[in-house]
């Protein structure tokens, strides 16, 4: 029979004294105790006694630190949770008391074996470990998980004889740092808990108030954790109850203190701005009157001018495209508004009407994708496959369950970016040639499930910048989207904010800032047009915006064979490690190549590796060109920025194992790379070999229309057979039995 155990836990009220607003206590009155058999006793010196009959009774403090019912308690922010206990006795398990921390659906523990003062990181841990790991893990708790607490126990462990102990103080340590965190709709709220008082002023972070001595020059502060640029700002609130004892409000900074003493607590900051002013705020100061009294701040925010929006440039959000009605009775068609969208709510409608009624539809043909961006298992898409002007009897429209393990043969779902897609032209050749869509609902009815946008998606665009983020950065405003995608270009000239974490999986993504500062990256910044340390790497696209420059550039390339094709957007130079030809003649079975000194930007051209596979391209000082110069003359050559730029042209040459071929029905040019047609009346061959010409021209290769029918034997006229071709006359037997007669001069 398990033994009955009493365990005492008394955890003083700091009453009476001045607290920091960096402490934020535990009402303990508001503490609630779990499990049958425990009590929460108040003591006569304001103390609380936790008693317990069974292991894993515990008393919860959520509420007693602040927490709502429902809600999270953030402290993202805290430095030490703090506990202070003394007088054990009749421990002999040697586990004290635990305190647990349900943290973003996860438990973290910190077991005491030992009495006296204890500081436990909230989040990491110190060089002795001292901080709250997961329940039978070692992950220690993050940033991410403090910020989602929903409960806070102080937790009775089993032991084997009675025991007591008494715990002075309880309490959360915050950094005084306020973070300005800004939502969605622009607003950031600051943490009152970041309030200092200073000269004969207090603060009591509990009640909210402030008590004035009267003391000149007294003030309160709130201190940012870094600098802001509040040049994206529109106004701010500090919301007040009871007698007005403020003076004025000073934001600190650089270059710009000053107050605002004819709204001083709603102040508005375009005139500041105009002059330059308030591009590194710091914090702020409400400076107090010379009256003593008391006064209660309920709420301090700041709103920016402009939200931070992120615009796609290649997709277009379906609830912005036209919503057409079709008469039941006539079939005719016209504009009618908008259909509704619900979005990040859990719901069974996301998109359409949702009455049943096959009668209103957006038109999709325009585009090349559709996406449903969703973590559902299962949603439900209406289409039509009929014209709607021929009218709504019989079944206008098909319905398909979608799912993620892709229940019919065009829906699909991507598991990286969480979201089902289907190509236009496969709906329309599973729709009688129609892409219409009526609705997207839930998998069932009564099934309810959270669809995050519903955008039609476009490959080509002629937008400039792949991506536009501007307004004040707010990390309400998710940026998966970006960082999952192969985006050649950002556009953040209008972004306010600072260390912003943005970028694509592409590596020579370029993003474009007004100042540094504001995105965290050290490569393919452009600062006001200007790159200081472009690099590129082959394999993936790049896009080059009109105007920009750079100072330093970088291409890095493995390359397997002698020769390849090559363009580049900045001027490059033949050096010991590579050398760029030019095309300057074309016969029936060969090109002769010419070196080039020298490379201009943006023109393609032939590269042969002299050293390494691994060949590094280096330029300076470089006007980029985001432009292909294609060549004419003994050829037309063109060159692709573009990974897989697919290629449809039959009079075009592609360049394979140091040859030049035909091509078929297709092929794909990579990025950086270039390809042929011949001249206007030029000869045509299936397959063509490379000269390279320094006066006299050298045959360096030569090939037939076919890989198969290599070369058997080099003869001069004698018909003695040599190692290789001569100056002269050569005689080229091929494996196919068939001569071919090359002159060498």
């Amino acid at each position: 029979m398990k033994q009955k155990v009493f365990f005492l836990l008394t955890l003083l009220i700091w009453g009476g004294i001045s607290v920091s607003a960096r402490n934020i206590n535990a009402d303990l009155s508001k503490g609630e105790v779990k499990g049958d058999g425990a009590t929460w006793t108040a003591g006569s010196d304001g103390s609380y006694t936790l008693t317990w009959t069974a292991a894993d009774q515990y008393v919860s403090l959520f509420k007693a630190f602040g927490g709502k019912e429902g809600g999270e308690l953030d402290w993202s922010d805290g430095t030490n949770f703090n506990i202070n206990t003394a007088n054990n006795t009749g421990i002999t398990s040697g586990q004290l008391f635990s305190v647990s921390i349900v943290a973003n659906g996860k438990t973290f523990i910190r077991t005491m074996y030992s009495a006296g003062e204890k500081n436990l990181i909230v989040t990491g841990t110190d060089e002795q470990g001292n901080g709250f790991r997961k329940d039978g893990w070692s992950d220690v708790m993050t940033a991410e998980d403090a910020k989602h607490i929903t409960d806070v126990k102080v937790v009775g462990c089993e032991t084997s004889t009675n025991a007591t102990i008494d715990v002075s103080a309880s309490y959360i340590t915050i950094s005084s740092k306020a973070t300005l965190a800004f939502g969605a709709d622009g607003k950031a709220t600051i943490d009152l808990s970041k309030i200092e008082a200073y000269g004969g002023a207090t603060y009591d972070y509990a009640t909210q108030t402030i008590t004035s001595d009267g003391t000149a020059g007294s003030y309160i502060e709130v201190v940012f954790d870094k600098a802001y640029d509040f040049t994206n700002m529109d106004k701010g609130a500090i919301n007040i109850s009871g007698t007005d004892i403020g003076n004025n409000l000073e934001f600190t900074g650089s270059g710009h203190n000053g107050g605002f003493y004819s709204s001083k607590y709603n102040p508005t900051f375009a005139g500041e701005i105009a002059k330059g002013n308030y591009t590194t705020v710091t914090g702020f100061k409400l400076y107090l009157n010379n009256t003593a009294g008391e006064m209660t701040i309920t709420d301090i925010s700041l709103t920016a001018t402009n939200p931070m929006t992120i615009t796609d440039a290649h997709s277009t959000l379906i609830e912005t495209l036209p919503n057409y009605a079709v008469d039941n009775v006539t079939g005719e068609v016209k504009e009618d508004g908008k259909l509704p969208t619900q979005y990040n709510i859990e719901t069974d409608l996301f998109f359409g009407n949702g009455n049943g009624e096959m009668k209103n539809f957006v038109d999709i043909e325009a585009y090349d994708e559709l996406r449903i961006y969703s973590e559902a298992n299962a949603l439900r898409v209406f289409l039509f496959n009929q014209d709607p002007k021929a009218g709504l009897s019989g079944t206008p429209g098909n319905l398909y369950t979608i799912s993620k393990n892709a229940t019919n043969d065009y829906f699909k779902y991507n598991t990286e970016r969480k979201y089902y897609y289907a190509t236009i032209s496969d709906i329309k050749a599973n729709n009688n040639n129609h892409a219409k869509i009526i609705s997207v609902k839930s998998s069932g009815w009564g099934v309810k499930a959270k669809v995050s946008k519903i955008t039609l998606y476009n490959e080509e665009t002629t937008s400039e910048y792949d991506y536009t983020v501007s307004g004040q950065y707010s990390d309400a405003v998710s940026l998966d989207d970006i960082a999952n995608s192969d985006a050649c270009t950002i556009d953040c000239t209008g972004l306010t904010g600072a260390d912003v974490k943005i970028g694509s999986k592409n590596p020579n993504c370029i993003i474009a800032v007004k100042k540094e500062g504001v995105v965290s990256a050290t490569k393919n910044l452009a600062v006001n047009g200007k790159i200081a340390n472009l690099e590129l790497t082959d394999g993936h696209s790049v896009k080059i915006p009109a105007g920009m420059t750079a100072g330093n550039v970088k291409y890095t390339r493995t390359m397997t064979n002698t020769y390849g094709t090559i363009v580049l957007p900045f001027d490059a130079a033949s050096d010991d490690n590579v050398e760029f030809y030019t095309i300057s003649a074309m016969d029936e079975n060969s090109i002769t190549i010419e070196r080039a000194d020298k490379l201009s930007a943006g023109t393609p051209a032939i590269i042969k590796k002299l050293v390494s596979d691994d060949i590094t391209i280096t330029g300076n000082g470089s006007t980029l060109n985001g432009n292909i110069n294609n060549t004419t003359g003994a050829v037309n050559m063109f060159g692709s920025y573009t990974q897989d730029e697919k290629i449809a042209d039959e009079n075009a040459y592609y360049i394979l194992d140091n040859k030049f071929w035909q091509c078929n029905e297709y092929f794909y040019c990579d990025a950086f790379r270039a390809y042929f047609t011949p001249a206007a009346g030029a000869p045509a061959a299936n397959c063509l070999s490379l000269k390279e010409s320094f006066g006299n021209p050298t045959l360096v290769n030569i090939v037939t229309g076919n890989t198969a029918n290599g070369i058997q034997g080099v003869y001069n006229t004698a018909g003695v057979k040599m190692q290789g071709l001569q100056k002269g006359i050569n005689i080229v037997r091929l494996a196919s039995g068939e001569t071919k007669t090359v002159i060498i001069k």
